[in-house]
């Protein structure tokens, strides 16, 4: 599973904590002698904007432009044996290896969110993005239809600090397990009061 060229995505929705982990996790792989390219879907974006949604704060990209842009990148690493790490909004839609999607009780996304200080809408976007597990249900529809699947895992980084997730992501990549585990939000009271009071 960690083969020199393996590509990883660090996925997400906002403020989950995706490119903290990724700088991270490459510093981590890079202490054990590992060769690591890293890039963000900003990056790989600049060809793929297709306009901007002021309501929500965000560009609007195509995926199909950023995959071809994301499919170069992979191609450089594969040849140069590099660990590819990709980050940030739709990396888990990309043809990589492994997908780790970083998971946030909304209780804590919406704290995150506001200290941000995103716009109303951009916020109930996230928060329900996240409650109804949006990233990972496009992950594995996704993954679904290619010919060689990736592998998904989700970690709740709710509680933990950024050097715990870029270790436990690492431990699994070590132990060669990566596993789909439940999260379950609605599964909250104090999440679906929370949900309750969005009004798109």
């Amino acid at each position: 599973m960690m083969g020199k060229a393996v590509s990883i995505a660090i996925a997400g929705v906002a403020a989950s904590g995706k490119s903290s982990v990724a700088k991270e996790l490459k510093s981590l792989l890079e202490k054990q002698g590992k060769k690591v390219a890293m890039i963000s879907t900003n990056e790989l974006a600049n060809k793929s904007k297709v306009g901007y949604d002021r309501k929500l704060q965000s560009w609007i990209i195509d995926v199909k432009i950023l995959r071809r842009e994301f499919r170069s990148w992979k191609a450089k690493a594969e040849r140069e044996n590099q660990v590819l790490i990709v980050h940030g909004i739709l990396a888990h839609l990309l043809p990589v290896d492994l997908v780790f999607i970083l998971r946030v009780n909304p209780i804590e996304l919406e704290r995150r969110l506001k200290k941000r200080k995103y716009g109303k809408a951009k916020i109930a976007q996230n928060l329900l993005a996240e409650a109804l597990d949006v990233i990972l249900v496009e992950a594995l529809q996704y993954s679904k239809r290619r010919r060689k699947k990736a592998k998904i895992a989700q970690i709740d980084c709710s509680e933990k600090s950024v050097k715990e997730i870029a270790r436990e992501i690492e431990s699994m990549l070590k132990k060669r397990k990566v596993k789909l585990t439940k999260v379950d939000w609605l599964g909250k009271r104090e999440v679906v009061e929370l949900l309750s009071l969005i009004h798109i």
